[in-house]
């Protein structure tokens, strides 16, 4: 955790052409013919939601059945597949043939029928003459249906230019019923991207349905390239990077994929989520990953290349752009699960990933560094960001939202651990000792704070033992204490403060009890060389219930 209490500096950043950005195709690194059938080494629909972990994922809950002997209410398990929702996909010009081509991908794979709506917007006025945008179009469709089998799919065609893009956005997030909208797409950054923002926010008057956006982090095949591509750097857009995955009977395995672009934005401020991960000072994509190689997928429209036309058939594309839509149906699939829940559709979601818990990911720790010369590493890394989808431990997480420890809470935990400071040192109530210990490893209880990591409160705070969901606004001043129901003393911990950390210049006095001039948010203190350790964060709104006071 030393690492992370350096202070933020200023950092040498790729300087950009100050040109407005247009969205430009995530050109496919292979479009190998296969012609028939697909290709018997390719990934394939039932592999790929294996793999991930989709098709472990079930909702549970109470309904009402209408019976021949009247209505009852029983409990009711369903699959995760998309039911109810709509996925909004956007792309340049129109493909004709995009209904009967995933027909011909259904059929291949045994997936249910798809529910189409294509709009082609008055700016796709033609079809694309190289091919490559039907190209596209067919692998987001057939992809995101793949993954959510039961969600509705709307195409919003557009026009070239940004104005084009732009009312495609606008109309994608407005269109009846859609929780999400996924974008292949993309073009370099510019000074005038930060109004463009507001665009990828929760629409007004959309029947209190919140809106997500995905986007893939771009393609980078010739060199160092652009850098962050708009609009996935977006702080209000998931920016989906790529991973390479094999599958084979001796084992599985995935890599990072040196074509998968990242990086530090020029122009976006680094967002409050990712301040723990990441000491920028800017936005940094992608936020996560997925396959981008070795896909099935099929599309009938003529790809032309100087002068020569070639139907693709059945092919097996690679880019990251076949990662934004089947994390738009991760996220519709969570969507399902909260609207059966009675819970509102999901809004922010690159904030709502970056605060759950690591074991939701597989984290992508080896392969190639991309061509911006960022190399795959434990945790956040700006080739495959968090790592890929565990879906069937993620979406649970993204429909219950249980309370987990906020980056900022385990990074001084861990801190506190360095100096020897551990779990007995929580003064609770035996109550609430045996709730933490349910959802508690027995070595968290025994001297290693670290282990508090993923620590779920969920179970306090429906039993009522914390009032209210602790934030980083929580973080008071050890030195002017408030204490939540006038009593004295109201701690999060009391440990023993030893020791010296000669790497950050923090020296932690014995026997001191403040930890005055901490800043959540940059990881520093304000006084590197006198600020100490010990009785110090405060949690406002907490009930006499759980009772850690440090009398």
């Amino acid at each position: 955790m030393l690492n992370r209490l350096k202070r933020k500096t200023g950092c040498v950043r790729r300087r950009q052409l100050s040109h407005s950005w247009g969205p430009a195709v995530e050109e496919l690194e292979d479009r190998r013919l296969l012609s028939g059938s697909p290709s018997p080494t390719a990934l394939t629909p039932v592999e790929v939601r294996s793999y991930y972990g989709f098709d472990k994922i079930k909702f549970t809950y109470w309904t009402v059945l209408h019976t021949e002997f009247g209505p009852i209410i029983d409990r009711v398990t369903s699959p995760g597949d998309g039911t109810g929702q709509t996925i909004a996909i956007i792309d340049k010009y129109y493909d004709p043939n995009i209904q009967s081509d995933v027909n011909v991908f259904d059929n291949q794979f045994n997936l249910p029928a798809i529910n189409l709506v294509v709009d082609k917007l008055s700016s796709a006025t033609a079809t694309d003459p190289t091919g490559n945008w039907e190209n596209e179009e067919s692998i987001d469709v057939e992809w995101a249906h793949a993954i959510a089998p039961a969600a509705s799919i709307v195409v919003i065609n557009c026009g070239t230019t940004v104005a084009d893009f732009q009312n495609a956005v606008t109309v994608a997030a407005n269109y009846p019923s859609v929780s999400v909208v996924s974008m292949s797409l993309g073009g370099t950054e510019s000074q005038g991207e930060l109004a463009n923002d507001s665009y990828f926010t929760n629409p007004t008057n959309h029947d209190g349905i919140n809106v997500s956006f995905v986007a893939s982090s771009g393609d980078d095949k010739s060199g160092q390239g652009p850098g962050p591509l708009y609009p996935s750097v977006s702080p209000n857009v998931l920016a989906v990077g790529g991973t390479v995955l094999t599958l084979s009977s001796n084992g599985n395995s995935e890599v990072s994929w040196l074509n998968s672009e990242g990086g530090q934005s020029a122009y976006e401020s680094e967002p409050l989520y990712q301040e723990f991960v990441q000491q920028t000072g800017f936005r940094t994509t992608p936020d996560v990953s997925y396959a981008a190689t070795n896909f099935a997928a099929y599309d009938s429209f003529p790809l032309t290349n100087n002068g020569q036309s070639t139907v693709l058939d059945w092919h097996t594309p690679q880019g990251d752009s076949l990662g934004a839509p089947q994390w738009a149906a991760l996220i519709a699939i969570a969507n399902q699960g909260r609207t059966l829940e009675g819970e509102p559709t999901l809004s922010n979601v690159p904030s709502e990933l970056y605060s759950l818990p690591a074991s939701d990911f597989n984290d992508i720790a080896s392969g190639p560094a991309n061509r911006e010369g960022y190399s795959p590493s434990l945790g956040y890394d700006e080739i495959t960001g968090l790592g890929t989808p565990k879906a069937n431990k993620l979406v649970p997480d993204l429909v219950n939202q249980p309370f987990v420890l906020p980056p900022w809470i385990l990074h001084y935990l861990q801190l506190l651990d360095s100096f020897g400071g551990d779990f007995n040192d929580f003064n609770l109530t035996p109550q609430a000792q045996g709730l933490l210990q349910g959802s508690l490893p027995s070595s968290a209880l025994d001297g290693n704070l670290s282990q508090l990591a993923g620590l779920n409160f969920g179970s306090l705070l429906s039993a009522g033992m914390i009032s209210t969901t602790p934030t980083a606004a929580h973080l008071i001043n050890a030195e002017t204490p408030t204490p939540a129901n006038g009593s004295e003393g109201w701690a999060f911990w009391s440990t023993r403060a030893t020791g010296t950390v000669s790497a950050s210049g923090l020296r932690a006095q014995q026997g001191s009890d403040s930890l005055a001039g901490l800043t959540p948010g940059d990881g520093s203190f304000t006084d590197a060389n006198t600020a100490s350790l010990a009785d110090g964060i405060q949690w406002a709104g907490l009930e006499a219930a759980l009772e850690m006071l440090d009398a």
